[in-house]
């Protein structure tokens, strides 16, 4: 339907800026249809500003034939990413696909949040959340693209009634049989590419579109863990819940599951970076980063290094295969049956791992293990015969015989009886330094004085 170009944007006092340029080709001109989709996609992206969408700047009409220019990307496809995984066996580790899934969760959920001029929400679904359209900067930047089939309230252009648009291997139950399509459409889309990616296998691949179609709409996805035993339980739930056939029991928003996945992450203490994924990207594609670094050395722009450089030559039409991104593929159409017509890209199918023949791994393994045995069994029982050096005498403390009970109580009883023998004296302020009064044997209360005199002699 469209070709893109790079183009660099000059203005005043030597202001340069490149973007790539979307035009509709010239036997698309001659389909209203088409036209139509292509100033919808348009008019959409303009109206969306986040960092993980990619932006439109203009839009305008040049010798008849429609373009518009959005942000260019120096980076890779998520799709040509993988094959490049597969290739160097070197499939994404769980921080760095999670941290290409928020990032997508975040611009989706901004899209379809996104309201229109007069304050009203367009209801904006992208029907096209795929590989192909994920871009990854090689600055770690995650950004989603291609907006060309989005469904907003605000379009002119309606989707005939069993009409397909998107990759099928990514679409949802309700988009394979032409249903109503809502935002949790493209959460399953997203869940897929979710669950691709933390098991690096195809999710619903098949011998035919039809086949993988029937999959979709007729089959429960299978566990991640069915073939990867030590697949994260949490993490399956989450991936599982967005998966479900029945879209009242799937995620309602991309937030929802992105709030579940960044508590797994912090649960699991995973480092969500794009620091990370930069160097991920730059080490799977290091010879294109060395050939940008030579080119500064040589004192080359990056808009010369660009366009002038060695791939400036295969073409004006940017595909995955050359340095520059956004990717687009020629979109081919398949009939399905009678009732079916489906306007599709052809989904990529990066080469999976092949499967490890582990019946010969554990026999030596397990020959291994016997003979370790076998030889510390020997060392122990040899170590065992040697005479051992006599033990070295230690003295024990001397201990001071506590003594029995009897003797305890006898002490004091004895001490008790000393203590009753000892005369009380009261020492008060009246009595310091006198006789204490005697006290009358009967009454028991001091006498006084007169009393304690002695007695006269008898006259």
């Amino acid at each position: 339907m469209a070709e893109i170009h790079l183009a660099r944007a000059k203005g005043i006092e030597g202001f340069e800026k490149l973007v790539v340029v979307k035009k509709l080709l010239e036997r698309s001109e001659q389909d209203p249809g088409l036209v139509s989709m292509f100033l919808d996609e348009a008019r959409v992206a303009a109206t969306l500003h986040h960092p993980n969408v990619v932006q439109v700047y203009d839009i305008g009409i040049e010798n008849d034939a429609y373009f518009f220019s959005m942000e260019f990307v120096y980076g890779q496809d998520l799709s040509h990413l993988l094959r490049r995984a597969a290739a160097a066996r070197k499939p994404l580790t769980l921080d760095i696909a999670l941290t290409i899934i928020l990032g997508l969760c975040s611009g989706l959920h901004y899209a379809h949040e996104k309201e229109g001029a007069d304050g009203k929400p367009l209801h904006l679904v992208h029907r096209d959340v795929s590989p192909q359209n994920v871009l990854i900067s090689y600055d770690g930047a995650v950004k989603l693209m291609d907006f060309g089939i989005a469904k907003a309230a605000s379009n002119s252009q309606v989707t005939r009634d069993g009409t397909l648009k998107g990759k099928i291997a990514y679409m949802s139950p309700e988009q394979g049989v032409s249903g109503t399509l809502d935002r949790r459409s493209d959460v399953f889309s997203l869940a897929t590419i979710l669950w691709e990616l933390t098991t690096f296998r195809r999710l619903f691949r098949a011998d035919s579109d039809f086949e993988s179609l029937r999959k979709i709409i007729q089959e429960d996805a299978p566990r991640p863990s069915r073939f990867r035993p030590e697949y994260p339980p949490a993490l399956e739930r989450i991936v599982m819940k967005g998966l479900q056939r029945n879209k009242a029991e799937r995620y309602q928003t991309a937030q929802e599951m992105q709030l579940d996945l960044e508590e797994f992450a912090r649960e699991q203490r995973l480092v969500i970076s794009s620091v990370s994924l930069s160097r991920y990207i730059r080490e799977l594609f290091h010879e294109r980063v060395d050939a940008w670094a030579k080119a500064q050395s040589e004192g080359r722009t990056f808009a010369e290094f660009l366009i002038d450089g060695p791939l400036a030559g295969e073409g004006t039409s940017v595909t995955a295969d050359t340095w520059i991104a956004p990717a687009t593929e020629p979109t081919s159409t398949t009939s399905v049956g009678p009732e079916i017509e489906i306007e599709i890209d052809q989904a990529p199918a990066y080469p999976e791992l092949p499967a490890r023949r582990r019946g010969w791994m554990f026999a030596v393994a397990g020959i291994a293990v016997v003979a370790l045995a076998i030889v510390g069994w020997k060392l122990f029982a040899d170590r065992g015969t040697e005479a051992a050096p006599p033990a070295a005498s230690v003295t024990p403390p001397h201990r001071v015989p506590r003594p029995c009970p009897s003797q305890h109580h006898r002490r004091r009883r004895r001490r008790r009886r000393r203590r009753r023998r000892r005369p009380s004296i009261r020492r008060s302020s009246r009595h310091l330094g006198r006789r204490p009064p005697t006290r009358h044997p009967s009454s028991g209360r001091p006498r006084s004085r007169s009393s304690r005199r002695s007695p006269s002699p008898s006259k």
